[in-house]
Parts: C-alpha cells; sequence; structure tokens
C-alpha cells in the first residue's frame, strides 16, 4: 500500500477512535451531571416532602397506594388493599432504586412475591449516586375480604373538613371529589362524583379517625346495599369493638323485623391515596331514602311557600310545649302526615323541634311550620301522658316495635339511649313507631370516654336507674303489660334467633373484617382498654352470651330479682340481683367515677342507713347503695350521703 494512503487510513481511524472516545467521554459527563442535577432534585424534593409522598403501590389501573408512617422513624406501613394483593407494583419519580430484603427493585416493577403474607421487611431507598437515604423496615399488611373506598379530593380538601370548627353556628365546609368502590376480588363496583363534610360530634371531635358524610349526585346502590345518595362512612376510632357494637345492633334491629333498618357494609378507605383505617359504610337516617316518607308535607311546604319564605324561624311556648320551627306565611290545611322524629339533647342547633318533658327534633318535614309543629307536639304530649299513667297508649304508639326497640337497647345496656340518636316516627296510620336503630358506639359496656364496671352492665336495668326521660321508654318500664310482652318477645323470639346469629353469623362476618381491623387500629395507635368486651371480637361475643344468659333468667323470673340503684358522684346506676343472694361485685371503678383526678377515689359504699355496705351484701327488696369518696374531693362536696 502505497504510504500517503496508508497515513490518511491511519490518521482516519485515529479521528475515529478519538471521536468515539470524545463521545463517550461526554456521555459518561453527561450521565454524571444528570446524575447530580437528579440528586440535588432529588433533595430539594426531599426537603420539603417526605419518602411516603414519593413512593407508591399499584395494580393496573386502580387508584395508588401511599405508603404511611409508623412510630419508629425507622418504620413504615404498607397497608395492602384486598383486590392488589395477588398483583402489587412499586413506583417512585425521584429515587433510583429500591431494596426489599436484598432484592433491587426498580419504578414499575411487580413486588407481589415479597408481600405474598403480611410481615415486616427490611427496605432501602437508594438515591442516583448511590447513597442510601433511607435504610429501615417496612411492614405490610394485607387487608383481606373487605373492599376498598377510594376518595380523591383537591389538594388539603380532607384537612379542611377535618378542621371543621366546633361551633354550630358555623357551616360546615363540603368538599367534591371522586369515589371508586372495589370489590375484595378486584372488581369497580361504583364510580362516581361525591360531595364529603363531617359528621357526628364527640367521634369527629374528639378522636384523630374522623367520620363523614358522603354523597352522590343522585340514588346510587353501593356494594348491594338499598340505592341511595345519602351515605355515612362511620369510623372505628373509639376502640377496637366499636363498628362491631354497631353492627351487632343493627343485626338485632333486622332479626326483630324492626324496620326500616340500615343496611351496612364494611369497607377499608384510602383518602387520596393514604389508608384511614376500617369504617363502615351505612346507608344515612332519611326521610325520603331510608323511611320512604312521601314527603308530602315538605312539596306542600314549598308549593305554599318561595324560598325565601322558608328562612325566618319562630319559638314559641304554650300549654308546657315549647315549638320552633320555620315561620312559613302558608300552611297546609291537613298536618296530618308522616314525620321523622329524634330525642336529642343537642336540639337547640338544629332549625326544628318541639320540649315537652325532653327535647325531639323534627327532620322531616325539614322546614316544619308552626302549625305542624304543634299537630306532632299536641300528638306527642297525648301519647305520653297515656303512658304515664298506664292507659290506653295503645291508641297513640305502636306497641309492638316499642317493645322491640325496648329489647334491643335493654339488650346492649345503650347508655346514650336517653341523650341522643333515638329516632321514632309517626307514620301513616297516625300512630308512633320506634326505629331506625342509630349509633350504638356507647353500649355494651362503653360510655362516653371510658368503660363502665363489667359486672354492673351485664346486670344493669337501664330504665330504672335514673328515669330519665327516653320517648316512651321510661314510662312503658312501669306498665306490667307493657313489660310482659317484653318478656314473652325476649324469651320466644329475640333470644333464640340471636343466639342462631351468633352462632353461625357473627363469626363469618368477624373472620372477614379480622385483618382490617388489626390494620385499622394500628394506624390509629389504639391500646387495649382492658376491657374484653371493647378490645376484640371474641371478648365482645362473650359479653354478648352472658348478658343474653343474664336476661334469660330475668325475664324468666323477674320477681326472683331486686333492683340496686348505685349513687355516684355523676348519677345512677341501677343493677338487677337475685334476691337474698350476696350482690358479689362492687362497682368502686365504675365510669365516670374511676376519674379519680375529677371525682375522687370512692373509699366504699353504703346503704341508705349509712352502715358500710361489700360484695357480701344482700337485700330481699329494691334498695339504693351510695359511693363514698374521699374527704375535699368534688363528689364528696357535690352530693350527699344518707
Amino acid at each position: 500500500m502505497p504510504k500517503g494512503r496508508s497515513e490518511m487510513r491511519s490518521r482516519s481511524i485515529f479521528i475515529t477512535v478519538s471521536a468515539l472516545i470524545l463521545l463517550a467521554a461526554g456521555l459518561l459527563s453527561f450521565r454524571i451531571l444528570d446524575s447530580r442535577l437528579y440528586y440535588s432534585h432529588l433533595e430539594d424534593y426531599l426537603s420539603t416532602h417526605t419518602i411516603t409522598e414519593d413512593v407508591y403501590l399499584y395494580r393496573g389501573n386502580t387508584s395508588r397506594i401511599s405508603l404511611s408512617p409508623a412510630e419508629d422513624p425507622q418504620a413504615l406501613h404498607a397497608f395492602i388493599p384486598s383486590e392488589m394483593k395477588d398483583n402489587v407494583h412499586v413506583g417512585f419519580d425521584h429515587f433510583d432504586r429500591l431494596i426489599l430484603d436484598g432484592m433491587t427493585y426498580h419504578s414499575g416493577d411487580d413486588i407481589t412475591g415479597i408481600i405474598s403474607s403480611s410481615g415486616e421487611v427490611p427496605a432501602q431507598f437508594v438515591a442516583p449516586r448511590g447513597e442510601v437515604l433511607y435504610d429501615g423496615q417496612i411492614s405490610f399488611h394485607c387487608l383481606d375480604s373487605v373492599p376498598t373506598l377510594y376518595i380523591t379530593t383537591s389538594e388539603n380538601a380532607i384537612e379542611t373538613i377535618d378542621n371543621t370548627p366546633d361551633d354550630p353556628t358555623v357551616a360546615k365546609p363540603r368538599i367534591d371529589g371522586r369515589m371508586m368502590i372495589v370489590e375484595s376480588g378486584g372488581a369497580v363496583d361504583s364510580y362516581d362524583d361525591i360531595t364529603l363534610s363531617k359528621r357526628g360530634n364527640t367521634t369527629f371531635f374528639g378522636y384523630e379517625m374522623k367520620p363523614y358524610n358522603m354523597n352522590l349526585n343522585a340514588p346510587k346502590s353501593l356494594l348491594g346495599m338499598t340505592p341511595g345518595r345519602k351515605w355515612a362512612l362511620k369510623a372505628n376510632a373509639m376502640d377496637r369493638t366499636q363498628l362491631l357494637r354497631n353492627e351487632a345492633a343493627f343485626a338485632a334491629s333486622r332479626l326483630s323485623d324492626l324496620t326500616p333498618c340500615p343496611d351496612t357494609r364494611y369497607i377499608n378507605l384510602y383518602l387520596n391515596g393514604r389508608y384511614n383505617g376500617l369504617y363502615m359504610l351505612s346507608q344515612r337516617v332519611d326521610a325520603t331514602e331510608l323511611m320512604g316518607f312521601s314527603s308530602s308535607l315538605d312539596s306542600m311546604n314549598a308549593t305554599l311557600n318561595t324560598p325565601s319564605q322558608m328562612t325566618s324561624s319562630f319559638d314559641d311556648t304554650a300549654d308546657g310545649i315549647q315549638i320552633h320551627g320555620i315561620d312559613l306565611p302558608g300552611e297546609p290545611e291537613d298536618t296530618s302526615g308522616e314525620y321523622l322524629l329524634e330525642l336529642d339533647y343537642r336540639y337547640e342547633d338544629e332549625p326544628c323541634y318541639f320540649v315537652y318533658n325532653e327535647p325531639i327534633v323534627v327532620h322531616s318535614p325539614e322546614a316544619a311550620s308552626r302549625k305542624e309543629l304543634t299537630y306532632i307536639a299536641d300528638k306527642y304530649r297525648d301519647a305520653r301522658d297515656a303512658a304515664a299513667c298506664d292507659g290506653d297508649y295503645e291508641k297513640y304508639i305502636d306497641v309492638d316495635s316499642f317493645v322491640r326497640m325496648y329489647i334491643i337497647q335493654d339488650f346492649f345496656s345503650q347508655t346514650d339511649v336517653d341523650f341522643a340518636s333515638f329516632y321514632f316516627y309517626l307514620g301513616r296510620d297516625g300512630l308512633f313507631h320506634a326505629g331506625p336503630v342509630w349509633d350504638f358506639d356507647l353500649s355494651c359496656g362503653m360510655t362516653a370516654g371510658d368503660p363502665y364496671h363489667e359486672e354492673l352492665t351485664l346486670r344493669s336495668r337501664l330504665f330504672t336507674s335514673q328515669k330519665r326521660s327516653c320517648v316512651f321508654l321510661d314510662l312503658l318500664d312501669d306498665s306490667d303489660r307493657f313489660m310482659q310482652r317484653v318478656s314473652e318477645y325476649y324469651m320466644n323470639d329475640f333470644s333464640p334467633a340471636y343466639k342462631e346469629y351468633m352462632e353461625n353469623g357473627w363469626g363469618i362476618m368477624t373472620s372477614d373484617i379480622e385483618d382490617s381491623l388489626a390494620a385499622s387500629c394500628l394506624l390509629s395507635g389504639m391500646e387495649d382498654t382492658g376491657h374484653p368486651s371493647l378490645d376484640s371480637a371474641k371478648g365482645l361475643a362473650s359479653w354478648i352470651k352472658k348478658r343474653d344468659s343474664f336476661l334469660t333468667g330475668y325475664y324468666s323470673h323477674p320477681d326472683d330479682y331486686a333492683d340496686i340503684v348505685f349513687h355516684f358522684g355523676w348519677g345512677t346506676v341501677a343493677a338487677a340481683v337475685k334476691k337474698d343472694e350476696p350482690i358479689g361485685f362492687m362497682p368502686d371503678d365504675a365510669h365516670p367515677g374511676n376519674d379519680d383526678a375529677f371525682w375522687g377515689e370512692i373509699t366504699g359504699f353504703v346503704d341508705k342507713n349509712g352502715d358500710p355496705v361489700d360484695d357480701s351484701y344482700a337485700t330481699s327488696s329494691d334498695t339504693d347503695l351510695y359511693a363514698v369518696y374521699t374527704e375535699d374531693s368534688y363528689a364528696w362536696d357535690s352530693y350527699s350521703l344518707p
């Protein structure tokens, strides 16, 4: 080959190699620069965000779910919804890779194998330059057998609801969003626009896990329930069996044919991708959707008045009855019809109510006029007066429904029965009917704040202790013919049916929600109360079994029992005990008397003569016992011993 051509070939090779070297160096420099820029971007991101905001899990096109922080800063929780457990992918936007139990995963990878069973897995999040920015554990919790409700809203919208002021004069905020319900097997049940707002009082303002109201744009069946537009999301916030107590009461209502009864389903709630706990999705108590009212009075009020005429309120008192409602210029001639009512001592926050011995909120008609309120209040007064003298109360009330309601309230020892959430209605037949059953948070040994003494609740006589008004139940408790019907229905119908439910339906239901309930309690940091009925489904079932055993004996031979009313600084509680047998317990830690810091310590009990008594005390007749507090305590100063 000629020398000139050889030199040209060598020069060409040199230039090509040099170019390739420069290109490789450029690419390497670009990658290093890109890595540095990407890392800088990650550092900037983590300066204002957390790892749980960047890393997410997903399945197909279903909603993303975020990781949840744990108390330990080196630990994270991943709550895997039931429909996702067999197909889980990981995603992240700022990290380079994730190392789980020694195996490396990139965004979009399938991690189903690593979470095939719930448990704790070592985890590392790695930056593009190789720095490990998180070195800890992720605990995977598989939420089997329970459907999932995803709610998506704009940023910070949920916080707007959660920060609703505890002030009834301030309008509660409502936010728009989207919801999707996915069945445990993966099928999408519902997808719709919603409006979300706060619900409840004590449970909303007293606990981190908030209950919500969810409204759809139009009635729709959710998870096979009766179609409706208005739904409640009840949180399991107070203790481990809060929702179970409510479901137990709803089951009792259905078994007793105390209808209507709200449809309910358990769901796991995810708010904007973050697990929020186990909830009960329920129909709300609504005159049209649940009760099936024709709303004729509402229609007539709307026909006879313009919207601007339906805003002014009035407050009148006559013949011992206070009525408060909407001052309508046009009122229907015929005010008979269907009225949805509720005993509620927070009545002054409501637009329409009347007070005769106790406050009754009128929910339907929604804008009750002076004439309508006078009609329903007079009718209520006549019914209560008839019950008070054990008269012809059958002319005013549907006795069968009140027998069933009495049993359900008494069976579960529902301590809120004379304060709020006691619903009843005037039907088309002109009679007052009990129902629907609602809100059994404070039952089976639970009261506001703390549990009662277990033996006290197992033997409690709910309507004997204070005789505080409870629609008609406190008066009917003194009617021999009413109580005879209660005894017969309990022994022949209620007790056998509920035993069968506890033996067959209860175990299946509690098994289905077991994993979700445990995860929900872990998320909220819920601790045991030390009272079995509040700490586990098994403990609650045991309480129900013992309560049934006691009531079976009581209703079989009521004359064999004496009522003991225990007096505390804060009120009274009654229990039935076998006559002439040792009482067997002294409720010195009965709530809220167990709050020594406020009420003072109970040092013992005395009888009406002031003589000390203990758990060996026996009586052959109804009697009263009084708690003795330490001197100079609040209770010592607030009530008098005999």
